[in-house]
Parts: C-alpha cells; structure tokens; sequence
C-alpha cells in the first residue's frame, strides 16, 4: 500500500499479506528511489512485474508530492 502522508510531506509504503493483513514493513521518505532501494534491500519484492509496478506508483507518489497534488494508488 502506497500513500502520501501530507503532513509530513513523505510517501509511505506499507507492506501487507496476501489477505491484507499488516506486516512489520513500513517505509516512509521523500524520494522514490531512495523508497525502491530499502525495499528491495530488505528482499520484499520477488516478481519483476511486481517490482515495475512498484517503481511506477513510488515515481507518481514522488511527482504528487512535488506538486502538492492528491495521490491516489492504482489511478494512473
């Protein structure tokens, strides 16, 4: 789960199970390189797709973000 958290002008991304429960795995930043490289660092992603669709939503968190616009997960 990606989200901008406003007030704290951060992306956050939240790692969940398969049936949605919580994991311990809860990153937050600025930038979503510096985001990419700690998850995967931490050995979270094992599909190539799952890692480009990580990589595409954590750039548009990052361009929202920037433009103090809404950032929605999936709308893009």
């Amino acid at each position: 789960m990606i989200k901008v958290d406003e007030e704290k002008r951060k992306i956050v991304v939240e790692f969940r199970r398969n049936d949605g429960r919580k994991t311990p795995y809860i990153f937050e930043g600025e930038k979503a390189e510096e985001l990419y490289r700690k998850i995967l660092a931490e050995n979270l992603i094992k599909r190539l797709d799952h890692a480009a669709y990580l990589g595409k939503e954590l750039y548009r968190a990052e361009e929202c973000l920037k433009k103090g616009e809404k950032y929605i997960q999936d709308s893009g």
